[in-house]
């Protein structure tokens, strides 16, 4: 049975001549007439044309996504983590190290997380997934090997407006966990957009080979001497110089070789000397003869 607005829509076109037989020329039917009218109006001004619509991209891993790459602070914030199995373990326990609170939503735990809640550690419901478990949360992790259980949460925490991370299934996610090199402060994410984790954990490894401990060393020291460098040197643009040229000198040398004592003589000696340079004409303090190895 056609639709009645189709068949209303065909009036006028050929097919269906509404003319008398052997009548004359043919008049405009009402859609040629809405057309003219339309086209007469965009010559006008009068009717903006419609902007074409861009192509939707899909959620998920693949490369025509580009991801914004962000560290967040959990501290004392509740996460969600939907499994009890080994890729759960591994999710809570890099959770508990970023301070968060974890609760867990799973038939059966293994034997390190269930000695995390009989400790207190994180806390445990029992049982299948509800979207009642998202209260209160700020971020969601679906870690079972259960697509149609995975699919629920992730539809969920879209529902609750909550960032999701399925284990194995980037097309599931909001967010991607990196394969990330901690050193001290120092934390470097490594994503390959869901293509292949496996890279991103070879790109880890290479990374660690010539990023070493002392580089945490070198985090702290510059830290700390945050607060000396915006008091002996009140210029924006020549403290920021400062702090490039002292974490690209040879402070790592001096750490590897002799210690912390005396990478730190040797920064205070070069703020002291950068804070009493006379200024080039660029901006940057006049003492390139200084040695800095930079």
């Amino acid at each position: 049975m056609r639709d009645s607005r189709a068949s209303a829509g065909a009036r006028g076109h050929a097919g269906h001549d509404p003319r008398p037989c052997g009548g004359g020329a043919r008049s405009p039917s009402g859609v040629d007439r809405h057309r003219r009218g339309r086209d007469l109006a965009r010559a006008i001004g009068l009717v903006r044309r419609a902007r074409p619509r861009r192509a939707s991209r899909a959620r998920g891993g693949g490369g025509d996504v580009t991801y914004y790459p962000v560290f967040l602070d959990l501290r004392d914030r509740e996460v969600v983590v939907v499994g009890g199995g080994a890729v759960a373990e591994r999710k809570v326990r890099e959770l508990l190290e970023a301070g968060a609170r974890v609760r867990v939503i799973s038939r059966a735990l293994t034997p390190a997380l269930a000695e995390l809640v009989a400790c207190g550690r994180i806390a445990f419901r029992r049982g299948e997934f509800e979207e009642s478990d998202l209260d209160g949360a700020w971020l969601v992790i679906g870690a079972t090997d259960e697509a149609e259980t995975n699919r629920r949460v992730a539809e969920a925490a879209a529902r609750h407006r909550l960032f999701c991370n399925i284990a194995d299934a980037p097309a599931r996610c909001s967010f991607l966990a990196p394969a990330v090199l901690r050193r001290g402060g120092i934390a470097i994410a490594i994503s390959t957009s869901g293509q292949s984790p496996a890279l991103a954990v070879h790109l880890k490894r290479r990374i660690a080979s010539f990023i070493g401990p002392e580089y945490a060393t070198l985090a702290e020291l510059l830290g700390r001497w945050r607060p000396l460098v915006r008091e002996r040197i009140p210029d924006p643009k020549r403290r920021a110089e400062v702090f490039r040229r002292l974490a690209g000198s040879q402070m790592l040398e001096r750490l590897r070789a002799g210690g912390r004592t005396a990478a730190e003589d040797y920064a205070r000696a070069l703020i002291e000397q950068w804070a009493c340079a006379e200024p080039s004409p660029e901006g940057a303090p006049n003492i390139l003869s200084g040695g800095d190895g930079s």
